[in-house]
């Protein structure tokens, strides 16, 4: 086990990594978005009133599963030039010089809100000497990463099996209809990840409520050093509901430190404030980490930083060159996606064929979507054709934590009624995957065949 920091370099790697995704996050449009709750007499969306709230971190990895470089950016209307939050190798934290607190709408649609502090209760981290304070935006379905890791730890500390029965309980919570109530954890899980089934994240955050483990739940972050992962509780957690409404916060450099942990970076991955050292196999158990891996690497979703579910559409550009798991493939190579909750198959409807073809890049990632969300956070690392590049060896993780969520888009769909998620399943701005882009064409895409 690795007894010292690998500090060769990190701080010029992460200066000059910071300065690149500082720019390519200025030069991805974020900053052109309209807004479709504000529209002129003919219909047409107008510019959004505000920039959105933008957290983007990336760490990269060495093909020896070390860490050479982060970078963490927050960009919102005070800070339309970015912040580059300085990381040091030790904590690699912005815990100890951001005061980030969690999403509230009415703050940020509101500006004489806007303008006051956050209420007390809302602020996740509040270090000393804050340089300034940072609204998280609502992590949505990126929070079910945060779940499904402290269901992997209660199995590591034996209090469940992966095979165990968990049931919901449907007093007082209007259970949805034809739909099982009790399943194996595993299904819980795998079907919250890979298809984002909201009634299963409903199922599990009751559970955690009912046995007294929410509260220990934000505790395991805390003792991470992960404070700005805020991990609840929803509004209702006595029926696992209302989220959106509760207390979750997913700062984009501490979810990229929990991916860390999830795809079992070697060595010390960092040293909380306190002094507490961090192993990855010392919080996870490799059997865990290899099914939350198996989890992240099977989601459908195939629309964000990697938009190949939406190949072929005329207002879409491409990110990360990613395959798509076979079992989302519809017969006309179209990106199909079941949703039993709402008995609904979505089907993207565009074919993938000549973007499938030129898949080049493994990602497990999770996403996430709401009127006023909109994220993807994942590990990155080249497929094995590329292995003879001379830099595809190394990996990196990317979380990119927004509120320009379905109410937003590019300006070329401002006609889009009711928007553009809607009538052409395009969720997400072509910012993300531009960013995607950026940071790939520095990390692999210039490397040279030996």
């Amino acid at each position: 086990m690795t007894k010292k920091y690998s500090k060769c370099c990190f701080e010029s790697n992460s200066k000059k990594l910071s300065k690149y995704i500082l720019d390519a996050l200025l030069n991805s449009g974020f900053n052109k978005l309209v807004y479709y709750n504000n529209r002129d007499s003919s219909g047409t969306a107008l510019p959004s009133p505000f920039l959105p709230q933008v957290d983007l971190s990336v760490i990269e990895i060495s093909k020896n599963n070390k860490i050479l470089a982060a970078c963490n950016i927050l960009y919102d209307r005070d800070h339309p030039e970015g912040y580059e939050v300085q990381l040091n190798r030790k904590t690699i934290t912005a815990n100890n010089k951001i005061s980030f607190n969690i999403w509230r709408e009415e703050r940020w649609i509101n500006p004489e809100l806007w303008n006051k502090p956050p209420a007390v209760i809302d602020v996740i981290t509040n270090p000393p000497n804050p340089v300034f304070s940072f609204m998280l935006p609502y992590p949505a379905s990126c929070l079910k990463t945060m779940i499904a890791f402290i269901f992997m730890t209660l199995v590591d500390e034996g209090k469940l099996k992966l095979n165990s029965i968990i049931t919901y309980k449907e007093t007082g919570c209007h259970p949805v209809p034809n739909i099982p109530k009790s399943n194996l954890l595993s299904v819980w899980l795998t079907q919250m990840i890979t298809i984002s089934e909201n009634f299963d994240q409903k199922v599990l955050l009751q559970y955690l409520y009912l046995n007294n483990e929410l509260k220990n739940s934000q505790d395991k972050f805390n003792n991470l050093g992960l404070n700005a992962l805020k991990f609840g509780p929803p509004a209702n957690p006595e029926c696992g509901k209302n989220s959106y409404d509760g207390f979750f916060g997913m700062g984009s450099i501490d979810t990229s430190k929990l991916l860390l942990i999830i795809f079992g970076v070697t060595g010390i991955l960092w040293t909380t404030l306190d002094g507490k050292k961090i192993y990855a196999d010392k919080v996870l158990s490799k059997k865990s980490q290899k099914f939350l891996q198996n989890l992240l690497y099977n989601n459908a979703f195939a629309e964000v930083l990697n938009p190949v579910g939406l190949c072929g559409s005329p207002y879409k550009i491409q990110g990360l060159k990613t395959c798509v798991p076979p079992q989302f493939i519809g017969a006309n190579n179209n990106l199909v996606v079941p949703l039993p909750e709402i008995d609904f198959i979505l089907d993207f409807g565009y074919d993938m064929s000549n973007c499938l073809k030129k898949a080049n890049t493994k990602f497990a990632h999770n996403t996430g979507l709401t009127d006023f969300a909109g994220g993807d956070h994942g590990y990155i690392s080249k497929c094995k054709k590329c292995k003879k590049c001379k830099k595809c060896n190394k990996k990196y993780i990317i979380t990119l934590h927004t509120s320009a969520g379905k109410k937003f888009a590019d300006p070329e769909l401002a006609n889009a009624k009711p928007d553009a998620c809607d009538k052409y399943n395009i969720c997400y701005s072509n910012a993300f995957p531009k960013i995607a882009n950026y940071i790939n064409k520095l990390l692999f895409i210039s490397c040279k065949k030996k």
